[in-house]
């Protein structure tokens, strides 16, 4: 079924000023890390709400499923960023 991109727009917009409105009950605030923290992982973050890390990963496709990005080995760059808290 074909839907116009005004339609699929208005309605995306309908969800999103919901969830918008409910964020207080969908999303916890995160706590950030105390001055008087001992964890080892965690006690060079004072004040941060978490770590953040990217790093560069080779991913290895079929021919056909590169579009004119790889290297031409079959290999296509992506990069990924983590983002974690304490709790995970």
């Amino acid at each position: 079924m074909h839907r116009s991109t005004e339609t699929v727009s208005r309605n995306f917009h309908l969800v999103l000023n919901v969830v918008l409105r409910l964020h207080t009950l969908l999303f916890k605030k995160p706590e950030p890390i105390p001055a008087n923290s001992t964890d080892d992982r965690w006690k060079w973050f004072k004040n941060c709400l978490g770590a953040l890390n990217g790093t560069y990963i080779k991913v290895h496709m079929p021919a056909d499923d590169i579009l004119g990005i790889g290297q031409g080995k079959m290999k296509s760059p992506t990069n990924v960023l983590g983002v974690c808290t304490p709790n995970m």
